[in-house]
């Protein structure tokens, strides 16, 4: 039988593409804006049993959404924010050693961003190889997989503003 993360993690990253509305390449606009934009990265905990849920997660959409609405429970584990320059790739430090990787793409003529991640294991084969989404402006994109302490890490993804938890 299959735990929950390995149901989770299949769907994970049609759930990313899907919420991320990813598009073709000849929408974006010609080569990547010289700003630096400002990004949030969340590590989510979540659980499939009873427990907290952070009220500032009750409003993202995305969460409430397969794969993520079979979370009973939901911590915020860190946030990051970021300025991102076009380009140059920006690793935060996940537990148990790995790496997200995100890079900034080109901005959009409709506004959104090409972004990068992946989840890297040093010296080890990628746990999340390189996943291309197209983000609208301010809306996270999730990922998930990693089983973390009984539960399921949840990573978001945040481009173009920071959310504020107090709006």
């Amino acid at each position: 039988m299959l735990s929950r993360a390995q149901r989770i993690w299949p769907g994970a990253v049609a759930a990313v593409l899907l919420l991320a509305d990813v598009a073709v390449a000849d929408d974006q606009q010609q080569g990547p804006s010289a700003a630096k934009t400002p990004a949030e990265v969340l590590v989510i905990w979540a659980s499939e049993d009873d427990g907290p849920f952070d009220p500032t997660l009750t409003t993202i959409k995305a969460l409430k959404q397969p794969p993520f609405n079979g979370f009973k429970a939901m911590k915020i584990f860190a946030r990051e924010n970021l300025n991102l320059a076009p380009e140059e790739p920006h690793e935060i430090d996940l537990p148990k050693g790995r790496k997200l990787r995100i890079t900034l793409g080109e901005r959009r003529r409709d506004g959104r961003y090409k972004v990068q991640v992946s989840i890297n294991r040093p010296n080890k084969m990628d746990y999340l190889p390189l996943l291309e989404v197209i983000a609208s402006p301010g809306e996270p994109f999730f990922v998930a997989g990693q089983r973390y302490y009984g539960g399921t890490l949840v990573i978001g993804v945040r481009v173009g503003e920071r959310h504020s938890p107090h709006k």
